[in-house]
């Protein structure tokens, strides 16, 4: 294969590397959730109740090395264990149902430093099945893009909206970052108290219109994208804010837009509730981007609500989610990208696409097997994701990793603002 036959890659050949040992059990996998927050080649991941950081670009025997331990340990005796920590109860007990789910995210504060933000929930182990919430934050300091000592800690019992959080930018605190919570109607606005008892703190609202799901905020915090509260729904709202601070907006309706259809070509079933999967917006908040459960992923201009792509994935009968992982390169170097991974029975497609202007599509796709024999079931782990330049895109399968490293622009580098 050639190398350099590639408008958008350094090479169509990824470089592999990370891979688990194939008698590793399928659910020390499920939940590693492969991160890229400080730079190319060094990859943050969970095993075991442990987060490690990996640069998979050295070969000291010091990688990976633990950078937080127990983010997902129980904070209760009658917490008594998460998902994937059971081998110490009964099969009585085991038979109740336990659920549950693990999250963990890096986010870049001011001050050359990181949040760390986990979440942990699990129910059906206490007999009310009445689902239990641990959150762990910690900041720690960044040298020589490795992850430091944590400088301050919250580890403790979460409330029960934390699964919905997701982070912001904020010019209204000193660490540079806000929390979202998104409801039908309003958006609340919490940020970190590291004197208090619990750390997140309300400190302001968004209002939009009743009914709204799927909200999703562009980068300026300026514009609000979400879909209607009916199954099958046919649009996506806009609004735009009106009035103010940047903690307390109103947010009036501006147009909305059509939810393309296309995938009904292939004559396949009507999705199982809401169309719209993932909606997400572009670095410089010009595009967003829309995957609908029915294999439609499209491109469209923020101002001119004009479509600038509409491509169709074939979705198969026992996929319900034919694309995930759809997001915009976030970096200075070389081109915008957006790039998603379409979901089919035995392997993974993954797309690159050239986002910088959609005036001609360029577009990659490579062809990823799924490993069943290893796996052993059909809900293996998977992962894609992008270094914080856009200088690498990552795709994690069957505990191997893959790297692109992306071709530089040479006409002109995009600017996001920053």
């Amino acid at each position: 294969m050639d190398k350099l036959d590639s408008a958008l890659l350094k090479s169509r050949d990824p470089r592999t590397t990370f891979i688990f040992d194939k008698r590793c059990p399928l659910e020390e996998l499920m939940h590693l959730n492969p991160h890229c927050p400080l730079r190319k080649g060094i990859i943050y991941y969970c095993r075991k109740n442990t987060i490690f950081e990996h640069n998979i670009r050295s070969s000291s025997k010091r990688e990976p090395r633990i950078v937080a331990r127990n983010q997902f340990k129980a904070t209760s005796f009658q917490d008594l264990t998460t998902v994937n920590d059971t081998e110490h109860l009964s099969d009585a007990v085991l038979s109740l149902g336990v659920r549950g789910s693990r999250y963990f995210e890096f986010i870049p504060i001011n001050g050359n430093r990181m949040l760390l933000f986990a979440r942990n929930s699990f129910s059906g182990i206490t007999g009310d099945f009445k689902a239990q919430y641990c959150l762990h934050l910690s900041i720690h300091e960044i040298c020589s893009y490795r992850f430091g000592p944590a400088l301050w800690t919250y580890h403790g019992d979460g409330h029960s909206s934390i699964p919905g959080l997701h982070w912001m930018k904020s010019n209204t605190n000193t660490l540079g970052i806000t929390f979202g919570l998104s409801s039908r109607d309003h958006m609340e606005l919490f940020d970190i108290d590291i004197e208090g008892d619990y750390p997140l703190i309300e400190v302001g609202r968004m209002n939009y219109a009743d009914g709204a799901m799927f909200v999703t905020q562009s980068p300026d915090r300026n514009i609000l994208l979400s879909v209607a509260g009916q199954l099958g729904a046919e649009k996506i709202n806009i609004f735009y804010s009106d009035s103010g601070d940047a903690n307390n907006k109103d947010f009036s309706f501006v147009t909305n837009v059509s939810i393309p259809k296309l995938a009904n070509a292939y004559g396949q079933l009507p999705p199982m509730g809401p169309p719209v999967v993932v909606l997400e917006f572009s670095a410089d908040g010009s595009k967003f981007a829309m995957a609908t459960s029915d294999g439609v992923m499209s491109v469209y201009d923020v101002r001119s609500q004009i479509p600038l792509l509409v491509l169709a994935v074939e979705k198969q009968r026992f996929v319900n989610e034919p694309i995930t992982f759809l997001k915009f390169s976030k970096g200075i170097l070389g081109r915008e990208v957006l790039v998603f991974m379409e979901n089919a029975l035995l392997h993974k497609i993954i797309h690159v696409i050239d986002a910088t202007s959609f005036a001609t599509v360029t577009t990659e796709i490579f062809v990823l097997p799924i490993d069943y024999s290893y796996s052993r079931r059909q809900e293996e782990s998977a992962a894609l994701f992008l270094d914080p330049r856009g200088e690498s895109l990552y795709v994690l399968l069957d505990g191997i990793l893959y790297e692109w490293e992306m071709r530089k622009n040479d006409d002109s580098e995009w600017w996001i603002g920053e």
